[in-house]
C-alpha cells in the first residue's frame, strides 16, 4: 500500500480504511451555512409591498407587449375601404 513504510500491513490497512471513512465523510457532508430567506423577510410588509410592486410591473408589460402583438396582427388583416351598408 505504502511502499517504504516500515510499518505493518494491518496498520496500513488501518490507516486506509480511516482515511477512505474520512473522505466519505467530507463528501456527504452538508454546508453548515443557512442560506435560505430570513423568516422576518417573508413576514415583512415591506416585501410583501415590493414583491407586489414587482408584480403588477410584469403584468403591466406583458399587457404593453399583447397590445402591441394585437395590433401588429391587426395591421396584417385585409381591410375594406368602403363601409359596408344594410
Amino acid at each position: 500500500l505504502y511502499p517504504g513504510s516500515s510499518c505493518k500491513l494491518s496498520t496500513q490497512y488501518l490507516i486506509q480504511d480511516h482515511m477512505a471513512a474520512h473522505y466519505r465523510k467530507l463528501l456527504t457532508s452538508k454546508a453548515a451555512v443557512d442560506s435560505s430567506a430570513p423568516s422576518t423577510l417573508r413576514t415583512s410588509i415591506k416585501y410583501k409591498d415590493q414583491k407586489k410592486k414587482e408584480q403588477l410591473i410584469a403584468a403591466v408589460e406583458q399587457f404593453k407587449k399583447e397590445i402591441q402583438r394585437i395590433r401588429s396582427a391587426s395591421t396584417l388583416l385585409p381591410r375594406s375601404d368602403s363601409p359596408k351598408t344594410h
